[in-house]
């Protein structure tokens, strides 16, 4: 399996550093035809071609992963109009045993 990398343009002027945040990065998996062909963990006999896209940064990610039967083509699982998951970081929690999950520096207990 390979996976490409593209840093995003906008970046370029960005302010150099250490208090930059770092580039935002962007990763596709490629293998075979355009995605990784894997068996179902949920039907057997079942094959499943994986198509993930990627983009980190700072506070988010951006994820797009797609499952399609091998056969017919049918999605399995994902957004059937490309739109990605997005998760964004946390800054603050009410649990003090997930404050090492918080930015450093940026956690504040609620």
């Amino acid at each position: 399996m390979k996976t490409t990398t593209k840093k995003n343009a906008a970046v370029r002027n960005a302010p150099t550093g250490a208090d930059a945040p770092p580039p935002p990065a962007q990763a596709r998996m490629l293998c075979g035809e355009g995605g990784a062909v894997v068996d179902s963990e949920m039907v057997p006999g079942r094959r499943v071609l994986v198509k993930d896209d990627l983009r980190l940064q700072r506070d988010l990610i951006l994820l797009n992963d797609r499952g399609y039967d091998l056969e017919n083509g049918a999605l399995l699982y994902g957004n059937a109009r490309g739109l990605p998951y997005k998760m964004e970081r946390v800054s603050k929690t009410k649990n003090q045993d997930l404050l090492w999950t918080l930015p450093s520096g940026r956690g504040k207990k609620e």
